[in-house]
């Protein structure tokens, strides 16, 4: 039996191991990494923290085995994220030696400087983005649609009427579910599609 719960700082550990585990492909990183924050950092950590994040977590009788995360506005989230999340993480990891980091732990450093990928065009259209981890023991068992469901309506209550996310190019099992539920490809990166749909907003007045 699954629940999803809004997502707290007290969940964060949680939260990170699940990004961890999940974090090449949706199989485990954890041989690739050095530090094992680092992909939490980056795909979870601002989501939960910052005003502009919308979070839940998708909890079992063993404890938290996914999330889906996202926010209304990209634009305010990715300028909240560079003031209160990257810039002291970049003042922490500039002591680092990296000689001790892996990798793929280098790869994640550098998307604390890398521009956001999806077009401006397109984040004019679909404002909103999220993304969703969930761990093999609740997959192909509905919950990441009535994860997906749920987040997609609070995006909508907060007035975002479009909402994007990327996928791997590979992950056709992804991309089909993201069909499922509505999105289309709209641009295509050097290794991800961008998906994206429109939401319905509550009606004013």
């Amino acid at each position: 039996m699954f629940e999803l719960m809004v997502a707290a700082s007290s969940d964060l550990p949680a939260l990170y191991r699940v990004a961890l585990v999940t974090g090449d492909g949706g199989d485990d990183a954890t041989a690739q990494h050095g530090d094992p924050d680092l992909i939490g950092h980056v795909f979870v950590g601002p989501y939960i923290e910052l005003a502009s994040g919308r979070s839940f977590a998708v909890v079992d009788e063993r404890g938290i085995a996914g999330y889906v995360l996202g926010t209304p506005s990209t634009p305010t989230f990715l300028a909240e994220r560079e003031l209160d999340w990257f810039a002291p993480l970049r003042r922490r990891y500039g002591v680092v030696d990296t000689g001790q980091l892996t990798p793929a732990d280098r790869e994640i450093l550098e998307l604390f400087d890398a521009p956001y990928p999806v077009a401006d065009d397109l984040v004019e259209r679909f404002p909103a983005h999220l993304h969703i981890d969930l761990l093999e023991r609740c997959r192909g068992r509905g919950v990441g649609r009535a994860a997906m469901e749920r987040m997609m309506q609070a995006l909508a209550d907060a007035g975002a009427h479009g909402v994007h996310l990327e996928v791997d190019q590979r992950n056709e099992r992804a991309i089909g579910f993201y069909r499922c539920l509505g999105f289309d490809v709209v641009d295509t990166l050097d290794d991800s599609h961008v998906m994206a749909r429109t939401l319905e907003t509550a009606a004013v007045g």
